[in-house]
């Protein structure tokens, strides 16, 4: 099978697990998504790229396709999705600049702002002292969210319920 001027098999990677924080959610999802396509006739195989030869093994495999399902650091980032397009594979989702972006809630808040969309109120904190707590304190009544910055959607978020 010929994708992007080089030679494929017909086979689909499903890339999942990998090293974020967000690891078992991601060996969930590509269990459910390796299932899915073997149910409509795909030849389909996973690769966890926590395992040293993953790298190895996708490009033995060469494959037509590659969903990615990893979650979090090195699977949303654009990391892998520059990997990916370096190696000249398809693969599902946003690619480099796209994921870079939305992975970084800052840029994307402060890119949705510059637009004139709608975002909750925010703070960037990058170091927590009193002139950082007297922001917060005047800025926001209690109960509000404190999330870390290239977390996942769930990952890190604490709920902060009295000042």
């Amino acid at each position: 099978m010929l994708v992007n001027g080089y030679e494929r098999s017909s086979s689909i990677v499903v890339l999942c697990g990998g090293k974020s924080l967000e690891r078992e959610v991601s060996l969930d999802s590509g269990r459910n998504v390796v299932s899915g396509l073997k149910e409509i006739g795909f030849n389909v195989v996973s690769i966890d790229p926590k395992d040293k030869a993953w790298i190895k093994k996708l490009i033995d495999i060469n494959p037509c396709y590659i969903f990615n399902i990893l979650h979090g650091a090195y699977g949303e980032d654009g990391l892998m999705q520059g990997f990916l397009d370096t190696m000249g594979f398809c693969y599902s989702g946003s690619g480099v600049l796209g994921s870079a972006i939305s992975m970084d809630k800052a840029k994307s808040k402060h890119i949705w702002a510059n637009m004139g969309l709608s975002t909750l109120p925010f703070i960037m904190v990058d170091k927590m002292d009193k002139a950082m707590m007297e922001k917060i304190e005047n800025s926001f009544s209690a109960p509000f969210c404190l999330k870390t910055v290239d977390g996942g959607s769930s990952i890190g978020i604490k709920k902060v319920l009295l000042l």
